[in-house]
């Protein structure tokens, strides 16, 4: 079967190593102002589209952007890993600024494939549900390790002490309680699309692909913002819990609060698609 596309020319195709430098910056684009991101980073307040070089933001831009690289990297070199991108032309614009400027934030992440020259515009991690993207050789590889040593003692307390516990427990649970075997479950890790390319169906594209890929298997993701939620909820996933971390720390968008803002804490929606209810 022909991978999904679209009218504009996009189509879905797997990630290749010479893909992960150029989608780090698109990457890091989608995620500058997630929470989830931002509350993993310890930032401690929305880093700016464009933040000036030496500056704490740019530190922090580079920090997500070594850490979406490390994340897909692990996910490609993974044994069971799976990842697909969706690429489209590029326009003539993009086409002539393909190089490094500065931080990078503006890299048309453009890549030069036998066929002439794609824009790579979306990502879609994919891992077995009982594995994990951990061990020296998998960071080493993926290059994940630099964004070790430019989180703080905070951040790593945050992803191991209490995101990872949770997703453990709240997905065994629900589970054992529908009478599955998480080890047939798909792990969504993770989903972006570059902000120039949102609004174009890409999600839809990659989620697409995944339901071609896997039919009928059981699926479980984090949602890690109201719309990202709803896109899920339109795809057959329905949320079985629903968690807030770092209540009177951190406000929703996973900073800490100023001017009075509640810090109501960040939160994630733990979701399943609904329509699996027996193991295969």
């Amino acid at each position: 079967m022909a991978p999904p596309s679209a009218p504009d020319g996009a189509r879905v195709r797997a990630l290749t190593a010479a893909d992960l430098l150029p989608l780090s910056y698109a990457e890091a684009r989608a995620f500058r102002t997630d929470a989830t991101m931002n509350w993993f980073g310890n930032v401690q307040s929305i880093i700016p589209a464009s933040p000036a070089q030496g500056s704490k933001a740019a530190y922090c831009w580079e920090s997500l952007r070594l850490f979406m690289w490390g994340l897909t990297g692990a996910t490609f070199y993974h044994p069971d890993g799976v990842a697909d991108v969706v690429v489209r032309p590029p326009t003539e614009e993009e086409a002539q600024d393909g190089g490094r400027k500065g931080l990078g934030v503006d890299m048309s992440s453009v890549v030069s494939v036998k066929e002439g020259k794609e824009k790579l515009c979306a990502c879609a991690m994919w891992l077995p549900a009982d594995k994990e993207i951990d061990g020296w050789w998998l960071s080493l590889r993926s290059g994940w390790w630099r964004s070790w040593f430019r989180w703080d003692r905070v951040g790593h307390q945050r992803m191991n002490n209490q995101y990872t516990p949770a997703c453990h427990k709240v997905f065994v649970r629900e589970f054992e309680q529908r009478g599955l075997k998480l080890a047939n479950a798909l792990y969504l890790l993770n989903i972006n699309v570059d902000p120039v390319d949102q609004g174009k169906g890409y999600t839809t594209l990659l989620m697409n692909a995944a339901f071609e890929r896997w039919p009928g298997a059981p699926m479980i993701l984090e949602a890690s913002s109201e719309k990202s939620r709803d896109v899920y909820a339109h795809f057959g996933f329905e949320i079985v819990e629903t968690i807030a971390f770092s209540k009177g720390e951190v406000t929703s968008k996973g900073i800490p609060p100023v001017d009075g803002e509640e810090a109501e804490g960040m939160t994630l929606w733990f979701m399943v698609n609904g329509q699996v209810v027996t193991d295969k």
